[in-house]
């Protein structure tokens, strides 16, 4: 959710500094509690997409149905979210794995509103 002044569309200034709300990029926030499922971790993840970059690896290949990549490592934890950032700002964001491929735009596809590589 983005920040509302009033708190009737989302959480106020405030609240965002509050431990109840964490930022999942500039502007937008959700509540605290750890993504339910895969799929939340992938949708945060494109937040931090720059114009002509795209969700890729595991992450692309779930968002397309594919049920084996659940996004975890052979001990259960979590692996980071790839995606493409072909500019050199990249942050260090937990959860988020920056990685810088060379793509053409006619190898990424929006499906379901999210960009992803082909």
């Amino acid at each position: 959710m983005r920040a509302d002044a009033r708190g009737e569309t989302g959480p106020t200034k405030g609240q965002t500094q509050g431990a109840g709300w964490r930022a999942v990029a500039p502007g937008w926030f959700r509540p605290s509690d750890p993504p339910t499922s895969v799929e939340q971790r992938i949708v945060e993840a494109s937040y931090r997409l720059p114009v002509g970059g795209g969700v890729t690896g595991w992450a692309a290949l779930r968002w397309l149905g594919g049920r084996w990549f659940e996004g975890s490592a052979t001990d259960g934890s979590a692996i980071p979210v790839p995606i493409t950032m072909l500019s050199s700002n990249r942050s260090h964001v937990p959860g988020v794995l920056h990685t810088k491929e060379r793509l053409r735009p006619e190898e990424l596809v929006t499906v379901d509103g999210l960009t992803i590589t082909q």
